[in-house]
Protein backbone atom coordinates (compact mmCIF):
# COMPACT_ATOMS: atom_id res chain seq x y z
CA UNK A 1 0.00 0.00 0.00
CA UNK A 2 2.81 2.38 0.89
CA UNK A 3 4.70 1.64 -2.32
CA UNK A 4 1.58 2.33 -4.41
CA UNK A 5 1.21 5.72 -2.76
CA UNK A 6 4.83 6.60 -3.58
CA UNK A 7 4.41 5.51 -7.17
CA UNK A 8 1.29 7.62 -7.57
CA UNK A 9 2.69 10.64 -5.73
CA UNK A 10 2.99 13.41 -8.37
CA UNK A 11 5.46 15.46 -6.31
CA UNK A 12 7.97 12.59 -6.39
CA UNK A 13 7.72 12.40 -10.17
CA UNK A 14 8.23 16.13 -10.64
CA UNK A 15 11.37 16.05 -8.48
CA UNK A 16 12.77 13.27 -10.64
CA UNK A 17 11.83 15.12 -13.84
CA UNK A 18 13.55 18.30 -12.61
CA UNK A 19 16.71 16.32 -11.78
CA UNK A 20 16.67 14.72 -15.23
CA UNK A 21 16.24 18.11 -16.90
CA UNK A 22 19.19 19.48 -14.94
CA UNK A 23 21.30 16.56 -16.10
CA UNK A 24 20.25 17.05 -19.71
CA UNK A 25 20.70 20.82 -19.63
CA UNK A 26 24.51 20.75 -19.79
CA UNK A 27 25.43 19.83 -23.32
CA UNK A 28 27.63 21.49 -25.88
CA UNK A 29 26.13 21.59 -29.38
CA UNK A 30 29.26 20.63 -31.27
CA UNK A 31 27.58 20.54 -34.67
CA UNK A 32 26.23 24.06 -34.32
CA UNK A 33 29.64 25.26 -33.13
CA UNK A 34 31.29 23.40 -36.01
CA UNK A 35 29.08 25.26 -38.52
CA UNK A 36 30.16 28.57 -37.01
CA UNK A 37 33.85 27.63 -37.12
CA UNK A 38 33.61 26.39 -40.71
CA UNK A 39 32.13 29.77 -41.65
CA UNK A 40 34.91 31.59 -39.79
CA UNK A 41 37.64 29.63 -41.59
CA UNK A 42 35.98 30.18 -44.97
CA UNK A 43 35.73 33.92 -44.33
CA UNK A 44 39.33 34.09 -43.12
CA UNK A 45 40.93 32.13 -45.94
CA UNK A 46 38.68 32.64 -48.94
CA UNK A 47 37.14 36.07 -48.46
CA UNK A 48 39.99 37.99 -46.81
CA UNK A 49 42.52 35.94 -48.77
CA UNK A 50 40.80 36.97 -51.99
CA UNK A 51 40.84 40.64 -50.96
CA UNK A 52 44.49 40.53 -49.90
CA UNK A 53 45.61 38.85 -53.13
CA UNK A 54 43.79 41.34 -55.32
CA UNK A 55 45.21 44.44 -56.91
CA UNK A 56 48.27 44.90 -59.07
CA UNK A 57 50.53 45.65 -56.15
CA UNK A 58 48.61 45.31 -52.96
CA UNK A 59 50.89 47.26 -50.64
CA UNK A 60 51.28 50.19 -53.03
CA UNK A 61 47.57 50.65 -53.69
CA UNK A 62 46.70 51.23 -50.05
CA UNK A 63 44.37 48.29 -49.45
CA UNK A 64 43.45 49.69 -46.06
CA UNK A 65 39.96 50.70 -47.11
CA UNK A 66 39.39 47.30 -48.68
CA UNK A 67 40.33 45.58 -45.45
CA UNK A 68 39.01 47.95 -42.83
CA UNK A 69 35.83 48.89 -44.67
CA UNK A 70 35.10 45.60 -46.41
CA UNK A 71 32.23 46.97 -48.48
CA UNK A 72 34.72 49.00 -50.55
CA UNK A 73 36.04 45.70 -51.95
CA UNK A 74 32.57 45.08 -53.39
CA UNK A 75 32.85 48.10 -55.69
CA UNK A 76 36.57 47.94 -56.52
CA UNK A 77 37.65 47.12 -60.09
CA UNK A 78 41.20 45.94 -59.35
CA UNK A 79 42.09 42.60 -60.86
CA UNK A 80 42.86 39.43 -58.91
CA UNK A 81 46.61 38.97 -58.69
CA UNK A 82 47.61 36.12 -56.38
CA UNK A 83 50.95 37.18 -54.91
CA UNK A 84 53.68 34.58 -55.12
CA UNK A 85 51.43 32.16 -56.98
CA UNK A 86 52.25 31.35 -60.59
CA UNK A 87 49.33 29.80 -62.38
CA UNK A 88 49.64 27.64 -65.51
CA UNK A 89 48.66 29.13 -68.85
CA UNK A 90 45.30 27.36 -68.81
CA UNK A 91 44.29 29.45 -65.79
CA UNK A 92 45.24 32.87 -67.20
CA UNK A 93 41.58 33.90 -66.98
CA UNK A 94 41.98 34.02 -63.18
CA UNK A 95 43.99 37.23 -63.53
CA UNK A 96 40.99 38.90 -65.16
CA UNK A 97 38.68 38.39 -62.16
CA UNK A 98 37.84 41.79 -60.66
CA UNK A 99 37.79 42.40 -56.93
CA UNK A 100 34.06 43.20 -56.87
CA UNK A 101 33.40 39.48 -57.35
CA UNK A 102 34.37 39.12 -53.69
CA UNK A 103 30.74 39.96 -52.90
CA UNK A 104 29.77 36.65 -54.52
CA UNK A 105 32.39 34.82 -52.44
CA UNK A 106 31.00 36.54 -49.34
CA UNK A 107 27.38 35.81 -50.26
CA UNK A 108 28.17 32.20 -51.18
CA UNK A 109 29.82 31.55 -47.81
CA UNK A 110 26.77 33.02 -46.08
CA UNK A 111 24.39 30.81 -48.06
CA UNK A 112 26.52 27.73 -47.40
CA UNK A 113 26.74 28.44 -43.68
CA UNK A 114 22.98 29.02 -43.40
CA UNK A 115 22.18 25.92 -45.46
CA UNK A 116 24.08 23.75 -42.99
CA UNK A 117 21.75 24.82 -40.16
CA UNK A 118 18.53 22.99 -39.36
CA UNK A 119 16.41 26.03 -38.54
CA UNK A 120 16.10 29.39 -40.27
CA UNK A 121 16.39 31.27 -36.99
CA UNK A 122 19.73 29.59 -36.22
CA UNK A 123 20.94 30.38 -39.73
CA UNK A 124 20.19 34.09 -39.36
CA UNK A 125 21.61 34.19 -35.83
CA UNK A 126 24.87 32.59 -36.94
CA UNK A 127 25.16 34.95 -39.88
CA UNK A 128 24.73 37.96 -37.58
CA UNK A 129 27.43 36.55 -35.30
CA UNK A 130 29.64 36.11 -38.36
CA UNK A 131 29.25 39.79 -39.26
CA UNK A 132 30.70 40.70 -35.87
CA UNK A 133 33.56 38.25 -36.50
CA UNK A 134 34.20 39.78 -39.94
CA UNK A 135 34.37 43.30 -38.50
CA UNK A 136 36.80 42.26 -35.74
CA UNK A 137 38.86 40.30 -38.26
CA UNK A 138 39.09 43.36 -40.51
CA UNK A 139 40.49 45.35 -37.57
CA UNK A 140 43.08 42.64 -36.90
CA UNK A 141 44.12 42.37 -40.56
CA UNK A 142 44.45 46.15 -40.88
CA UNK A 143 46.42 46.60 -37.66
CA UNK A 144 48.73 43.71 -38.55
CA UNK A 145 49.44 44.83 -42.13
CA UNK A 146 49.98 48.49 -41.26
CA UNK A 147 51.50 48.06 -37.78
CA UNK A 148 48.77 50.20 -36.27
CA UNK A 149 47.54 49.86 -32.72
CA UNK A 150 44.26 47.98 -32.61
CA UNK A 151 42.71 50.68 -30.42
CA UNK A 152 43.48 53.33 -33.04
CA UNK A 153 41.97 51.13 -35.73
CA UNK A 154 38.78 50.70 -33.70
CA UNK A 155 38.71 54.46 -33.11
CA UNK A 156 39.07 55.16 -36.85
CA UNK A 157 36.37 52.62 -37.58
CA UNK A 158 33.72 54.08 -35.30
CA UNK A 159 34.54 57.75 -35.94
CA UNK A 160 34.05 57.34 -39.67
CA UNK A 161 30.74 57.16 -41.49
CA UNK A 162 32.29 54.37 -43.57
CA UNK A 163 32.43 52.13 -40.49
CA UNK A 164 28.69 52.35 -39.90
CA UNK A 165 27.95 52.00 -43.60
CA UNK A 166 30.21 48.93 -43.63
CA UNK A 167 28.24 47.35 -40.77
CA UNK A 168 24.97 48.02 -42.59
CA UNK A 169 26.19 46.55 -45.90
CA UNK A 170 27.69 43.47 -44.23
CA UNK A 171 24.50 42.84 -42.27
CA UNK A 172 22.34 43.34 -45.35
CA UNK A 173 24.37 41.00 -47.58
CA UNK A 174 25.12 38.30 -45.00
CA UNK A 175 21.67 38.17 -43.42
CA UNK A 176 20.22 38.08 -46.94
CA UNK A 177 22.51 35.13 -47.63
CA UNK A 178 21.24 33.52 -44.42
CA UNK A 179 17.64 33.95 -45.54
CA UNK A 180 18.41 32.43 -48.93
CA UNK A 181 20.32 29.50 -47.42
CA UNK A 182 17.53 28.85 -44.92
CA UNK A 183 14.91 29.05 -47.68
CA UNK A 184 16.84 26.53 -49.80
CA UNK A 185 17.06 24.19 -46.81
CA UNK A 186 13.30 24.49 -46.20
CA UNK A 187 12.57 23.82 -49.88
CA UNK A 188 14.79 20.73 -49.79
CA UNK A 189 13.05 19.48 -46.63
CA UNK A 190 9.58 20.01 -48.09
CA UNK A 191 10.55 18.28 -51.30
CA UNK A 192 11.91 15.25 -49.44
CA UNK A 193 8.90 15.01 -47.11
CA UNK A 194 5.99 15.44 -49.48
CA UNK A 195 2.86 13.53 -48.60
Amino acid sequence: MLSNELENDPSEKTVLEVKEKKKKKFNIPFMKSANLFVGMFLIFFFFFGFICNSGEQFKQQDPGNKLLFVYTAFINIDKFNPLGLYLPGVLDWVYLIPLWTSIFVFFGIGVYQAYREDFLVYAIKNNIIMVVFIIVLSWIWYSWLYSALIFKVIWWYFTSIHGYFNIFVLLFVYVGAGLLGGYLKIRKYLKEHQI
